[in-house]
């Protein structure tokens, strides 16, 4: 059965409206930012950190202190954001920054960083990475090809976080039909669903904005709850806490 894991956002620093969000979730999806009283109820760990890069040994003393601390936990998951290890940001995109990593180097970072990751947090946990979203510059060479990410999953046994609005944005900025996209990507291992909407801009270019899904997307998502096996659907919705109960209350319908 698949189970709603509501992000631990900024909308949590109210205890009421905390309180009311948790009434309505099944589990939770911690951040790095996420306040750590909430443990208890904390299923899932979403890391900004991209194990397709190169991790000094900070990065996994932290991760132990997360296993230490998150007792709850059944899976973690992580970025693949870029294949540059210092980009810059400019308006929400990407632009290329410190070093740039070869294929390669980025496939050798995965293998030998998850190996690491799975060490620490042991084999009862599940580790996924996620699919960003592509827009064009030379920041996102590699990380959004379906190929890739493909590669990334089989070849370390892991699984794919699968946001569909992050699928959404690639397709439309990269010409190609959406369902294609999607279809190359191995989401026979999805193991859970980032549900939120995104944005079209008068050029034709595609933003990730985390909007409310619309129609099409809640289609989307019972196509896709009925199609593969998914452990955890979440709700990326920040915007207002009426529209987050909302959702919650839409996706446990198709749920159900």
């Amino acid at each position: 059965m698949c189970r709603i894991s509501v992000p631990i956002s900024h909308l949590f620093k109210n205890p009421e409206i905390a309180k009311s969000i948790i009434k309505e979730s099944e589990c939770l999806e911690a951040r790095e930012h996420s306040i750590g009283i909430y443990s208890k109820l904390t299923e899932a760990f979403h890391f900004d950190i991209q194990p397709i890069h190169t991790l000094d040994e900070s990065i996994f003393n932290y991760l132990v202190s997360i296993k230490q601390r998150e007792k709850q936990l059944k899976l973690i998951s992580f970025h693949m954001a870029s294949s540059c290890d210092k980009p810059t940001i400019d308006n929400g995109v990407f632009l290329p920054g410190g070093k740039r990593y070869s294929e390669n180097e980025l496939l050798d970072n995965a293998n030998q960083n998850l190996k690491r990751i799975r060490d620490i947090f042991g084999k009862d946990i599940s580790i996924a990475v996620e699919n960003n979203n592509y827009y064009q510059t030379d920041a996102y060479q590699y990380v959004t090809d379906a190929a890739f990410i493909k590669r990334i999953v089989n070849d370390n046994d892991i699984y794919i976080l699968f946001d569909m609005a992050h699928a959404k944005v690639t397709a439309c900025n990269k010409g190609i039909e959406y369902s294609v996209y999607r279809d190359h990507l191995p989401l026979g291992k999805m193991v859970q669903l980032h549900v939120s909407g995104f944005t079209i801009n008068k050029n034709g270019k595609a933003f990730d904005s985390h909007n409310y899904p619309d129609e099409s997307d809640l289609l989307e998502v019972r196509y896709l709850l009925d199609t593969y096996k998914i452990q955890y659907i979440t709700p990326e919705y920040y915007k207002d806490v009426k529209g987050l109960l909302n959702l919650i209350s839409q996706i446990k319908d198709i749920v159900n």
